[in-house]
């Protein structure tokens, strides 16, 4: 089959880089399952299958609908949570127009929840080899480093780090060479939920882990479903014992390489295309596809 992967970025708006590694990865995959793959930023292909990354952008600027491609998927990796953007009407029924894929289980149970209509697949995030390419700096130059939206309660986290003398790196609308030259040179990488009903931030992590990075993540993968099949990748820790987490793992050297190395050989036991072996053959039974 013919896959292009449609990279949605709007003009002036720094956050659609966002999802520039899960374009890589879903190019990566469907290559090696055999299939001719394009991508570009802003373009569909007529006699493809696209593959939409940042639709709840075209949803935002009034895109047509009668102007989406005959094929196409959308792939949603933000979390579905109340009060968000995803609540509002006009945005439920733009993702029903199309296939979705998401990545989230607790994104499946919150869609059930509240009923929404349209057909959607959960799509766990695999690895694919392009994205291993951060080189460690030596001696690291930060102790902490923190990427993304700035909510109260990071900031509140992020202080207290520094508070007790923590070298804390904090970076917002930073996104390739320039991101990934921060966590080069950061002893540890934080996973913090941007707000405390979060669901576990899948995207942010598998790419760390490609990078043989130590992670710090909030949560306890024993009771989340969606973070329990990285539970030995990463360290664990409650949003109130976050700076103790921390202290502990800065304290040992070799252990936080030893964690660093679970979390890669972890990540590698999870071949992007196996996932969308899957769901591609789903879509088939579905007759979707």
């Amino acid at each position: 089959m013919r896959f292009h992967c449609c990279l949605v970025h709007p003009p002036g708006h720094s956050h659609g880089a966002a999802f520039i590694e899960m374009t890589e990865c879903v190019h990566d995959g469907l290559t090696a399952l055999g299939h001719h793959v394009t991508v570009a930023e802003n373009a569909w292909e007529a006699e493809s299958i696209n593959v939409c990354f940042g639709a709840h952008h075209l949803a935002r600027m009034g895109f047509p609908r009668d102007q989406l491609p005959r094929q196409v998927i959308f792939y949603n990796l933000e979390p579905l949570r109340f009060g968000a953007l995803w609540d509002r009407p006009e945005v439920v029924a733009w993702f029903a127009q199309a296939p979705v894929w998401d990545y989230s289980l607790a994104n499946a149970a919150y869609r059930k929840r509240h009923a929404w209509p349209g057909q959607w697949y959960t799509v766990p995030i695999g690895y694919t080899p392009s994205w291993t390419r951060i080189r460690r700096q030596d001696p690291p130059g930060r102790d902490v480093l923190f990427y993304g939206s700035l909510t109260d309660r990071r900031i509140v986290a992020l202080d207290t780090l520094e508070q007790h003398g923590l070298a804390v790196q904090t970076l917002f609308g930073v996104y390739g060479s320039e991101r990934d030259a921060w966590i080069a040179r950061s002893r540890l990488v934080l996973n913090l939920h941007q707000v405390e009903d979060a669901p576990f931030e899948a995207v942010r992590v598998a790419y760390l882990l490609a990078n043989r990075c130590a992670a710090v993540a909030e949560g306890d993968p024993m009771q989340d479903d969606d973070a329990r099949p990285w539970a030995e990748g990463m360290a664990w820790t409650s949003y109130d014992n976050l700076l103790a987490t921390c202290q502990d793992w800065l304290a040992e050297t070799s252990q936080r390489q030893q964690l660093a190395d679970q979390g890669y050989q972890l990540i590698q036991r999870r071949p992007e295309a196996r996932y969308l072996e899957s769901v591609l053959n789903q879509m088939a039974t579905d007759h979707v596809l």
